[in-house]
């Protein structure tokens, strides 16, 4: 099962001049955190017996947010 993600305080609620990270870096952590989300729910459609065809485009959306966070 996918592991849940605890945001720190200042990324969840900072206004973006207050944040430690250059644009960039939050953009990767962002991208990061919903492929993971992504995932999850992957993960629950398949135990499920979810719908092929929504699972194929979800794992294909969570490999282009995986991809775009690694550039």
């Amino acid at each position: 099962m996918a592991q849940l993600l605890a945001l720190p305080p200042a990324f969840a609620a900072a206004p973006s001049a207050a944040l430690p990270q250059p644009p960039a870096g939050r953009l990767r952590d962002w991208l990061c955190t919903q492929s993971a989300v992504v995932e999850l729910w992957l993960e629950r459609l398949v135990a499920e017996g979810g719908d092929p065809r929504l699972i194929a485009v979800l794992d294909q959306h969570a490999a282009f947010l995986r991809e775009a966070a690694e550039l």
